[in-house]
């Protein structure tokens, strides 16, 4: 892992021990700091084996690491309120998240009071360089969710000023001093962005959107990604019904492929598109089913056509997604089905009994449906 890795000084992992000893690494670690705080704080090294191991129990809320096996040479001190978004990044990132993805969930969960954010005014200290013998100090600042609006700060690096990183998420901070060794323009801003979906190749994009699919049907599919703005690219044109689309940045894993008479039909709004812009606006469920209904026999809003079907793979991540299978049938109820209403993983059910969202549900419930039904 290169330095670019930890452009967002929050995420800097503590560094694995080596040929030195512990009075050394120790020494080493506490370089960034003013003698005054050298005294109060936790130095943390890694064994050989990974594991990690405390070498001075501190008082004072930092958390210092000596210098990695990395190219340059870089010892930092950081506020231990940061550990719980700085862990669940690294949580993300071993199970393959890129650096950008992982920030966009971490963000999310932290909005979300599921991360812990770092508390105001925490610091961070930074000692890094090209070498031992040509060191740069930077003090960073932790300042969640500040952006450069709220700040009047610049949210791009600068030798001369100080600058906001992460701006707008639970891991803003200012830097104060000199670039750190190795954080350049691109790399830091790059880091904090969200994810947009071109940080992938469009090949791991097409198989991540068609993974909820039977084998054959993906090579027919086609597959659409949305860009952090709103924009929608086609990655590929299919030949069947269905349009899949890859994990966005909202919590958790998902990927879907829906049919694509739900989507789009001619100048008509679809019953679907009009349910996910009623459920935007946050508008109670009963209020949106009826409406949707209401729009169908009305004609100002396109039918759902019965059997049209949604396969859905989602969980908390992407190792621990299900599948799901949604077939619809428009004003179907307990009755005119024997389908029960409850929710269950063992047998298919219906929900929205009796309106036009009407549907059968095959598999476990979506990631988050809970919380969002």
């Amino acid at each position: 892992m290169t330095r670019a890795v930890f452009a967002c000084l929050l995420l800097i992992v503590p560094a694995i021990a080596g040929a030195q000893s512990d009075d050394e690494l120790f020494a080493e670690a506490l370089l960034p700091l003013p003698d005054y705080l050298k005294d109060g704080a936790t130095v943390s090294i890694r064994n050989d084996d990974g594991r990690p191991r405390i070498i001075q129990e501190g008082t004072s809320g930092l958390r210092c690491s000596p210098d990695g096996p990395g190219p340059g040479f870089l010892v930092s001190c950081i506020d231990d309120s940061s550990g719980p978004v700085l862990q669940e990044f690294r949580r993300l990132l071993a199970q393959g998240r890129s650096p950008q993805e992982a920030m966009e969930a971490v963000s999310a969960a932290a909005r979300a009071d599921r991360v812990a954010t770092a508390t105001p005014g925490g610091m961070i200290w930074i000692l890094s360089g090209e070498s031992r013998s040509n060191l740069i100090p930077m003090v960073g600042v932790l300042v969640p969710y500040a952006t450069g609006e709220s700040t009047g700060l610049p949210e791009k690096p600068t030798p001369s000023r100080a600058w906001l990183m992460c701006p707008g998420t639970p891991r803003a901070h200012i830097m104060i001093g000199p670039i750190p060794y190795g954080l350049s323009e691109e790399i830091g801003w790059q880091a904090c962005a969200p994810t947009d979906g071109g940080a992938r190749s469009d090949e791991a994009l097409i198989a991540e959107a068609t993974s909820p699919l039977p084998e054959q049907m993906k090579i027919d599919a086609t597959v659409v990604a949305t860009d952090r703005d709103g924009n929608r690219r086609v990655l590929r044109q299919g030949s069947n019904s269905l349009v899949c689309s890859p994990d966005g940045p909202a919590d958790g894993f998902q990927a879907s492929c829906t049919d694509g008479g739900l989507l789009s039909s001619g100048d008509v709004p679809t019953a679907l598109v009009e349910y996910g812009r009623l459920k935007a606006r946050g508008l109670p469920e009963e209020e949106i089913l009826a409406t949707i209904t209401a729009g169908v026999r009305a004609g100002t809003l396109a039918s759902m056509p019965a059997g049209a079907m949604h396969f859905i793979l989602s969980g908390a991540d992407r190792a621990s997604a299900e599948q799901l299978i949604v077939v619809r049938l428009p004003d179907a109820t307990e009755e005119s089905t024997g389908l029960s209403t409850q929710p269950s993983p063992d047998h298919a059910w219906l929900m929205f009994p009796g309106t036009h969202q009407a549907h059968m549900m095959i598999g476990a419930p979506p990631y988050g449906w809970a919380e969002n039904k």
